[in-house]
């Protein structure tokens, strides 16, 4: 793959790129087995040189200058030097790095979470990698390090109180989204080819939008976030990844995706495509317009088009006497609430951590929430997956369906918005991002090239277990969309 061509996008940084010989550094880490320890880029260089063995020529990395590796703005975390070598340097993804989120395990070091006061009673180091992150070392690619995340991951903002706020390269002045926050820069800043996250309710789909970057959610339980990953809210969390082109993001998926019973993950890519109508409606006026432009020359004539057997406009709420999509985030903030106190309500009451803006909040009215109002609400969820299963299959010509939406209502806000209009905003993002968590389907989004101004992105949500199509699907999408004027 053309490393180059990869990050000169038009909604990342046209002056960014990276210049890895993959083959140089396969046979470079087959050679030296430990020299996955040289890949990080040192902090505040704009070029770096990786020093070959045996006469083999130096590889050449240029990343952005003011976005440094730790510290102040920096995407990686400080307590600790998580890098790893692959298992099999020869596997598909030989040559690729990436990053991890520091709530997935990499094994020899500790699993932070973006709080101090988790981190200081948790001195063991991690025994084994959290399956992700060994699925990618044995696909023959290499870890770089752990990255910085909100508290607990229990926000969108991407700014830790404790740690600060990753400079989002992309759009420098603007928040770059959370929770995966370091994991999205460390990808649009060049320091990782690819980064691993957690989704709850939009923590890869999110910075992914606000970063210019390509991010999927796969369908609930596809990927294992059951071992070596800390939870938040267990029947909504599932560990996505982030890529700056979506042919990366589809060859990452190769390895993460196990198997998925019956489904046939093969099938040719043709299908029915739907506007959700009401997911628009809560964008901003020219996000709206620019995203709506975006999917009618996406899905006009090209081979895109040529494979979409329509498109419908649909409103997803409401339908069989579920409550409009409006209401939707309400529903999902009960749920995700009470299992967020069931997950760590104990370690909050006897440790008493002192959390930031926000997610102090969060974690004050997460005790109040009862089981039995967590139940009804758990109800209309599954009037909402089943309603949106039905959506997702068109019913005259019994295709899968695969639904356009907004990633985000609007460009990132800029850094250090006060608490009312970052309260204000993340509720319309939430409103956007709680359809897929409570039908437990995946969603892909891809960035759309802009003039000028922060990054958007458009999102696609698949039917159940129809991952693979979906990542095939956001690679054409992306495509359609360089290739159109």
């Amino acid at each position: 793959m053309d490393m180059r061509a990869a990050t000169c996008r038009p909604s990342v940084l046209a002056e960014r790129s990276i210049r890895l010989d993959h083959l140089r550094i396969r046979a470079w880490i087959r050679g030296n087995p430990r020299t996955a320890r040289d890949l990080p880029i040192p902090p505040r260089r704009a070029r770096t040189t990786l020093r070959g063995s045996d006469g083999d020529a130096p590889s050449v990395v240029d990343v952005l200058p003011d976005v440094p590796r730790t510290g102040k703005g920096g995407c990686f975390v400080d307590h600790c030097d998580a890098r790893a070598a692959p298992t099999d340097p020869d596997g598909p993804l030989a040559g690729l790095t990436f990053a991890v989120k520091d709530n997935l395990d990499v094994a020899g070091h500790r699993t932070g979470c973006g709080q101090p006061t988790w981190l200081d009673p948790h001195p063991e180091p991690a025994r084994q990698h959290a399956p992700p992150v060994a699925s990618l070392l044995a696909a023959g690619a290499a870890c770089v390090g752990k990255t910085q995340m909100d508290e607990l991951a229990w926000a969108l903002q991407g700014e830790n109180h404790h740690y600060g706020t990753p400079i989002n390269p992309a759009a420098v002045g603007h928040i770059p989204g959370g929770s995966s926050s370091g994991s999205a820069v460390a990808v649009a800043a060049g320091y990782a080819d690819v980064a691993l996250g957690t989704d709850t309710a939009g923590s890869v789909r999110v910075p992914a939008s606000y970063c210019g970057l390509c991010g999927f959610r796969p369908t609930h339980g596809r990927v294992d976030a059951t071992r070596g990953c800390v939870p938040l809210a267990p029947s909504f969390d599932v560990v996505g990844w982030f890529a700056r082109d979506a042919t990366t993001m589809l060859r990452c998926g190769s390895a993460l995706l196990p198997p998925w019973g019956a489904w046939d993950t093969t099938f040719d890519l043709r299908f029915d495509g739907a506007i959700a109508r009401d997911a628009f409606e809560l964008c901003d006026e020219e996000t709206r317009a620019t995203l709506r432009e975006a999917v009618a020359r996406a899905c006009g004539p090209g081979p895109l088009g040529e494979r979409a057997g329509g498109l419908v406009e649909v409103d997803i709420g409401g339908r069989g006497g579920t409550p409009p999509l409006t209401e939707w985030w309400n529903l999902f903030r009960v749920i995700q609430a009470n299992e967020v106190w069931r997950a760590h309500g104990a370690w909050v009451s006897e440790h008493r951590p002192q959390f930031g803006p926000g997610v102090k909040e969060r974690f004050e009215g997460a005790g109040e929430v009862t089981d039995a109002e967590a139940d009804e609400a758990s109800k209309t969820r599954d009037a909402i997956a089943a309603s949106m299963e039905s959506t997702m299959v068109d019913e005259t010509t019994g295709k899968d369906r695969f639904l356009f939406l907004p990633t985000s209502p609007g460009p990132p806000l800029a850094s250090g918005a006060d608490a009312r209009t970052v309260e204000s905003f993340r509720n319309r993002q939430l409103r956007l991002t709680a359809a897929a968590g409570l039908a437990r389907l995946p969603q892909a989004t891809v960035p759309v090239p802009r003039r000028s101004g922060p990054p958007l992105g458009l999102s696609v949500v698949g039917p159940r277990g129809t991952d693979e199509a979906l990542l095939r699907l956001a690679c054409e999408l992306e495509r359609a969309l360089m290739e159109r004027p």
